[in-house]
């Protein structure tokens, strides 16, 4: 299930949701850029550093956009100027690594942030969501690959584990997202203080993430995370 590579010092970065990309680019030998990644930034020199970004919707709509980065220079992608939909996500390839990739939600309520994943699972855990007096907790199914993945979620709340046969077998297209918000009507887990998450795969590998908005129980705001 591995994503071909351009090279053998290619980076891959994978990008749940959000709304914007940024991309921080680290193109010369010192003690920072060592000590953020041991393994790949040994093969990084001075120079330009050149990739592309696959934004991938809820509809199966795909966009390529061309990256280029000089030495010790900042790129961001609006992903809602480029590809509209409920969640986007993207794939990253850089050529010759020494790329660090973040995320950044925007949000009248609060902006959240975060870094990428750099490989995609069969199992992802979340913890910490709500569902109390209307917050929003949706849980993100991104598929970067050019096969259909089959997913089962499954949450804890203070009562215990729920495994809702609605939440089986889940099918999430090639390259799409898919949004399983666990606090609409009907979704099992409305009015929930607490809320756990797992998702795990019977076919394929996925990136998971998590988008919440606190509207009560003492917590207001939005927040955005990585399984």
């Amino acid at each position: 299930d591995a994503l071909p590579m351009r090279d053998a010092f290619a980076v891959v970065f994978f990008v749940s949701v959000g709304a914007s990309l940024r991309l921080d680019a680290i193109t010369a030998i010192g003690a920072v850029a060592l000590g953020l990644a041991v393994l790949r930034l040994a093969f990084v020199w001075l120079g330009v550093r050149v990739g592309t970004a696959l934004l991938y919707n809820e509809r199966s709509e795909n966009l390529t956009v061309p990256v280029t980065l000089a030495p010790w220079s900042v790129a961001s992608i609006d992903l809602d100027a480029t590809l509209p939909g409920a969640m986007v996500a993207v794939l990253v390839e850089v050529d010759g690594g020494g790329v660090l990739v973040e995320q950044q939600s925007l949000h009248p309520s609060g902006d959240s942030q975060m870094a990428c994943a750099n490989a995609t699972s069969d199992a992802w855990y979340l913890a910490d969501g709500s569902t109390v007096e209307g917050s929003t907790d949706q849980i993100v199914l991104s598929n970067p690959y050019d096969q259909t993945v089959v997913a089962s979620l499954e949450f804890a709340t203070r009562e215990g584990a729920r495994a809702p046969g609605s939440y089986s077998g889940l099918t999430v297209p090639a390259r799409s997202t898919r949004v399983i918000d666990l606090g609409a009507p009907g979704a099992g887990a409305q009015g929930e203080p607490v809320l756990a998450v797992s998702v795990e795969t019977t076919r394929g590998r996925i990136v998971v993430s998590r988008f919440q908005r606190f509207l009560g129980g003492g917590r207001l705001g939005t927040q955005v995370s990585l399984a």
